[in-house]
């Protein structure tokens, strides 16, 4: 059995490595975050607040959605294929997903593309996060439950306060229940301008995104 040495001379090399090789305009976020939690929990609008932050951050980053969003361009979702389609090298791409559960559920785990769980597998190394939305954690595919990173669990605050915590997605079983050390609950006001950037009542299709009434 061969072990790697300690190394601890290393250490200062390892750092600078770790330092200096990064890009300091390069898109800083990859994965998969989910927003789960029951109708008019405000999961919807706490991923607006996600994407609206992280667009001011990175105002060069594409970001494909299946529902519309106002004040920010945006390219519509067109299916499956995307993910792999969309590149856009250290700026980064985000995918918007609302009822990410559509696109395989929890009964449909067998029927994902190992193609699809590949792409989603180099998340990092594409710069690429997607944000998505579901009303239960467990409604959503096994394989993407493995590789989802955060979990934001919202639910219905008080007055104008929004509840939400922050979980980690390795502090889930494989059944999809957690495991982890509990969260406190965090709170805050969502902003007017967040509020205005979709809208509530829109109807998402599983196939092809947005579905007109």
């Amino acid at each position: 059995m061969l072990r790697p040495d300690i190394n601890l001379g290393g250490i200062s090399s390892y750092a600078e490595e770790r330092i200096f090789s990064k890009t300091d305009n390069a898109f800083g976020y990859s994965g998969i975050w989910l927003f789960t939690g029951s109708q008019g929990s405000g999961k919807t609008l706490l991923l607006m607040e996600t994407l609206k932050k992280m667009h001011e951050e990175y105002p060069d980053a594409l970001i494909i959605s299946n529902i519309s969003v106002f004040g920010i361009p945006c390219i519509p979702y067109t299916g499956i294929s995307d993910f792999a389609k969309f590149k856009n090298g250290e700026k980064g791409v985000i995918f918007v997903i609302d009822e990410i559960h559509t696109l395989f559920s929890s009964l449909e785990s067998a029927q994902m593309p190992v193609s699809t769980l590949t792409v989603w597998s180099q998340n990092r190394k594409n710069r690429r996060v997607i944000l998505g939305t579901s009303q239960r954690f467990t409604r959503v595919a096994k394989g993407i439950r493995e590789q989802t990173t955060y979990n934001y669990e919202c639910r219905k605050g008080f007055l104008c306060f929004h509840a939400y915590r922050i979980r980690e997605g390795d502090d889930y079983d494989e059944n999809g229940k957690y495991i982890g050390e509990d969260e406190r609950y965090n709170y805050y006001v969502p902003r007017v301008s967040t509020m205005r950037m979709y809208n509530t009542l829109e109807v998402v299709n599983a196939n092809k995104g947005v579905k007109d009434d």
